[in-house]
């Protein structure tokens, strides 16, 4: 069967290029000189101490130098927890599910590899993430990624406020309003409702498939029968007609699309999500600042508890520890603020028009490519009933 996927991943690939230069900002464009080609040439199944697990060939350039490492699927999903821990609040592509049953029949670990495939490419095409250590220790060292995330230092959040402020300067100042609060909140419904219906349409594109393929069974059948009994019913016609031996299913493209386009949209609902898990702990460290500052006034008029008054420690000395907490909390919560900031403002005017665009052009992009197939498959079936009617005809 001819492949159409990896023509809309090229073509998805060419988008992402062209709208990354059009939105991001001269600060990442600047921050990288970080060229990366990326593929997953093969894979294979390796057993071990009874049990089995797939080792996946990436393969890639990088700035004009060649590279290559083997990893497992765990390590891509570490690698995935990893730039959701540095990248609080970004769009994260997303992995394609894990799988307890049949997860090592070829077809399964083909769709994998090609899932996976398109998350690097993802990554890859975005320079904060490029220049992420965590990143490039994936493609470039060949430990276990496990091994590696152990040496990786976890940024504190003052760390990743300061990264945020360098890295998407055109949002540093952002002060999202109470419409565009209230927009988010819109947003995570409308992507919440469109992955419903993207699940109900994969599963309609199922059933459509294995139809199909019922379908080619059965005119298969039907051809080589006729061959068979013309003869014997027609003595002097010979019934001149050449069996198609492969079928293109078009739905296997839709079903392709599928699978990418929802993973692309859980992504989405993972960064609008965490926007708000954000202004939750924002709102959690707040409590915890008037609590501590209820307690510094007791203190300040003189009131301790009774676990105080066993210590050793003088009033001052409590009044002093006091209130270094209470700085530290409100330097927490001004970093917090400006990563949720930066975040809603590179969600607002970046990642969701990018997101909406790239959802229209990759189902104009599909929709032909699904056009194309149907067209040829049933231009082809027309022309062998032809046949069979022109060699009856004689």
């Amino acid at each position: 069967m001819e492949d159409i996927t990896d023509e809309g991943l090229l073509d998805e690939q060419r988008f992402n290029s062209i709208a990354l230069e059009a939105t991001q900002g001269e600060a990442i464009r600047n921050s990288t000189i970080v060229n990366v080609s990326i593929s997953i040439e093969s894979f294979q199944i390796v057993e071990e101490r009874l049990r089995k697990h797939v080792v996946y060939k990436i393969t890639g350039e990088e700035n004009g130098n060649k590279f290559d490492v083997y990893r497992r699927y765990k390590e891509f999903r570490i690698l995935h927890r990893v730039l959701t821990q540095i990248w609080p609040g970004c769009v994260i592509p997303k992995l394609p599910p894990k799988k307890a049953v049949g997860n090592m029949k070829t077809s399964f670990i083909d769709k994998r590899k090609k899932l996976l495939e398109t998350f690097l490419i993802k990554v890859s095409a975005l320079p904060y993430f490029c220049i992420c250590e965590a990143f490039s220790s994936f493609l470039h060292n060949s430990l276990n990624y496990s091994k590696i995330e152990k040496d990786l230092k976890a940024p504190t959040v003052q760390e990743i406020s300061i990264l945020y402020s360098d890295i998407f300067s055109e949002y540093t100042y952002f002060q999202p309003s109470l419409e565009q609060k209230i927009e988010i909140k819109e947003l995570q419904k409308d992507v919440q409702e469109l992955y419903e219906i993207l699940k109900k349409v994969k599963k309609q594109a199922r059933l459509s498939s294995f139809a199909f393929g019922r379908y080619e069974e059965s005119i298969s059948g039907l051809m080589n029968g006729l061959k068979t009994i013309t003869p014997m019913l027609l003595i002097n016609k010979n019934l001149n007609v050449t069996a198609k031996e492969n079928y293109v299913n078009p739905y296997l493209n839709i079903r392709d699309w599928l699978r990418s386009d929802i993973l692309d949209v859980e992504s989405m609902m993972d960064g609008l999500n965490k926007y708000f898990v954000l202004e939750d702990d924002i709102g959690s460290v707040q409590m915890r600042i008037e609590k501590k500052k209820k307690h510094l006034e007791q203190l300040q008029s003189g009131k301790k508890s009774i676990s105080e008054r066993l210590t050793n420690k003088t009033n001052e000395a409590l009044v002093e520890e006091e209130g270094k907490g209470i700085e530290e909390l409100e330097s927490y919560k001004e970093s917090l603020e400006k990563i949720t900031n930066i975040s809603i403002g590179k969600l607002l005017q970046c990642d969701i028009p990018k997101f909406k665009q790239q959802k229209i052009y990759k189902i104009c992009v599909t929709m032909r490519n699904y056009s194309l197939a149907t067209v040829q498959e049933y231009q082809e079936i027309a022309e062998q009933i032809l046949q069979i009617e022109e060699s009856l005809g004689r």
